[in-house]
């Protein structure tokens, strides 16, 4: 998945967004494919008086079977990073 971000960085009020569905079932974590289903990621990516702000959303089912009991299991999860950075343009680092 890429994500071009220039025209974010380059252009105040910019906003961009994208969805994309990771298909991770073909990983292997400890000998199991905990991920029957895709991995619903989302990315937001906004510039607001030159401090662009990345916010990326996951989504997935996460299935495998109990240490203990065995017996299988599934839970939902959601996960959310934000990313910051500020743009100092070459006239105020002339100050």
């Amino acid at each position: 998945m890429l994500f071009e971000l220039k025209s974010v960085f380059q252009n105040d009020g910019e906003e961009k967004q994208v969805e994309y569905n990771l298909d991770l079932s073909g990983l292997d974590v400890d000998g199991v494919y905990p991920f029957k289903t895709p991995v619903v990621v989302t990315a937001k990516a906004t510039n607001r008086a030159s401090l662009i702000t990345l916010v990326i959303n996951a989504h997935f089912d996460y299935s495998r079977d109990c240490d203990r009991c065995g017996e299988p299991y599934t839970r939902e999860r959601k996960m959310m990073t934000i990313l910051k950075h500020l743009i100092l343009h070459s006239s105020l680092m002339m100050l």
